[in-house]
């Protein structure tokens, strides 16, 4: 019996990490462990190939994908956003050939980037890029969000209702922390590497780089130097925006006195990740006032390294949700409390670490990859067995 091609779009794949490359590869070991063939179609750019267990596709302009989709076979497509726009054509070729289309939605697209300050709005862009996203999700076949708070913000800003979306949380790539050395010879040789003394804390922040991390570094500093701490930054300089980013960042720590207490580590490889937490003592997230939605990935991948996890966001939203439900960590809503709870870890961190030890478990139990792609497989299975649609 010949397997099924299901075609994942994203706008970057391995070997470039992040959200989205990362949450197509469980679908992809998902679908393949079923009986599938995942193939993931993502633009050129020039990239060494991955040695992954599936294939990856790259093409040049959006428009190759009508033909990518006839040369493969492909017989139902999951486009990952944002950009929307990557999506919208994914959709109109599918459409076209009458090939069902899975919205898989990380993060709003233009309501994300009006919240990050890349798009105003009420201006021609902001009213084009908003009706793009609606039509891309209005006319997929089936629509995931991360949180349930971004299908409420669907429902007030694009006038979808909430009920139209399916839940399939993002997680952590469990596979990825099993390891044959222990995590004490990884922590080890890390912080050999970058230069950090075996028994000094560090604070990790871990994903892409926010425009707030240089107000963070300023923050903490006095901690940093009072407590004979550290800050790694693991992130991703993979667009022209973070890379300015990273300039002001290095504009904040030339000081000599604070450059001796901060770590970066850039574009490290997915698989690598979790030797940086295991290095690690401390999570840190930091998320803007407007971005009630949003719960990181690294918020799962900090828990199940069992790290006590430090945010600062909007006073109600996803993030501060899950974190009601952990026993370690705080979440915040002000610098000032993100200080003194920060001390307070510290102070504690011995407690702190055994309460992310019961945190581990039940992220590993709730939010594993592996679980909720096999989700969108079985949503798979019941789409394509139950369709009436007869290819030309």
């Amino acid at each position: 019996m010949t397997m099924k091609t299901i075609g994942i779009i994203i706008p970057y794949a391995f070997p470039e990490t992040g959200a989205a490359s990362m949450r197509a590869h469980a679908f992809a070991m998902a679908l393949q462990t079923r009986g599938y063939n995942p193939i993931i179609f993502a633009p050129e750019k020039g990239l060494a190939p991955n040695q992954t267990p599936y294939q990856i596709i790259r093409f040049k302009k959006k428009i190759m994908l009508g033909k990518l989709f006839q040369e493969y076979d492909v017989q139902l497509v999951i486009a990952s956003t944002p950009p929307a726009d990557l999506g919208m054509a994914a959709l109109i070729f599918a459409k076209l050939q009458r090939i069902p289309l899975f919205a898989d939605i990380r993060d709003p697209w233009v309501f994300d980037k009006q919240a990050v300050g890349l798009i105003k709005p009420k201006t021609l862009k902001f009213a084009i890029q908003k009706m793009i996203e609606k039509w891309f999700y209005t006319f997929a076949d089936e629509r995931f969000v991360v949180t349930a708070w971004t299908a409420a913000l669907f429902e007030n800003g694009l006038g979808i209702p909430a009920t139209q979306f399916k839940l399939i949380p993002n997680g952590v790539q469990t596979e990825f922390f099993d390891t044959k050395e222990k995590n004490s010879n990884i922590r080890n040789k890390i912080r050999t590497k970058l230069g950090i003394p075996k028994k000094s804390i560090v604070f990790l922040f871990l994903g892409s780089v926010w425009r707030n991390i240089p107000e963070f570094i300023r923050q903490i500093k006095p901690t940093l130097l009072e407590k004979n701490a550290f800050l790694l930054i693991v992130g991703n300089t993979d667009n022209q925006s973070t890379r300015h980013m990273m300039e002001k960042i290095n504009q904040v720590i030339e000081g000599e006195e604070l450059r001796e207490r901060v770590r970066l580590s850039l574009n490290v490889q997915a698989q690598e990740i979790p030797g940086y937490l295991h290095t690690s003592d401390i999570g840190v997230n930091i998320i803007g006032e407007s971005l009630q939605y949003s719960v990181t990935v690294k918020t799962y991948e900090y828990a199940y390294a069992k790290l006590p996890i430090l945010s600062i966001g909007p006073k109600e939203g996803a993030l501060a949700q899950f974190h009601r439900t952990l026993k370690s960590g705080y979440y915040c809503n002000t610098w000032e409390e993100f200080n003194a709870k920060a001390n307070s870890i510290i102070k504690n961190l011995s407690e702190q670490k055994k309460l992310a030890s019961q945190d581990s478990k039940f992220v590993g139990e709730h939010f594993s990859r592996s679980k909720w792609s096999d989700k969108v497989v079985d949503i798979v299975d019941s789409h394509l067995n139950n369709s009436l649609i007869i290819k030309k």
